[in-house]
């Protein structure tokens, strides 16, 4: 069975964001693209190689976007930049993600959240 060397992602559309970064990042080594991803342009690559690169990249990481995410980010032109960009807007930094961790979450309509028991319900059981 022949097996097809094509790899297909799904456009990034807002959602899944981590999941996305971690398959355009293999996608981009697959292709041999993923010099780009750094700030850095190599010390020994002539610069219309490394235009000629980034621009290949970037490409490929255009063609991975949703209309409405790609739009937001028009005016970016390198991959470097589309994918801070992207960081910026999709990634959630730690401090925030601490403060979800250690934040209970709230009850909605009165019902405690997970299925837990409310306050309410252990006032009823004492009488």
């Amino acid at each position: 069975m022949a097996e097809d060397s094509k790899i297909k992602i799904d456009k990034f559309d807002g959602s899944d964001y981590g999941f996305w970064k971690m398959q355009i990042e293999d996608l981009l080594y697959q292709k041999s693209l993923h010099l780009p991803m750094s700030v850095e342009q190599p010390d020994d690559m002539y610069d219309e190689d490394w235009m000629l690169l980034d621009r290949q990249a970037l490409g490929v990481v255009w063609l991975s976007l949703a209309k409405s995410v790609a739009y937001n980010i028009v005016n970016e032109t390198t991959t470097y930049g589309v994918l801070k960009a992207l960081s910026n807007m999709y990634e959630k930094s730690s401090a925030s993600n601490k403060v979800f961790l250690i934040t209970p979450p709230k009850s909605t309509c009165g019902v405690p959240p997970f299925g837990g028991v409310t306050d309410q319900d252990l006032s009823h059981q004492s009488h």
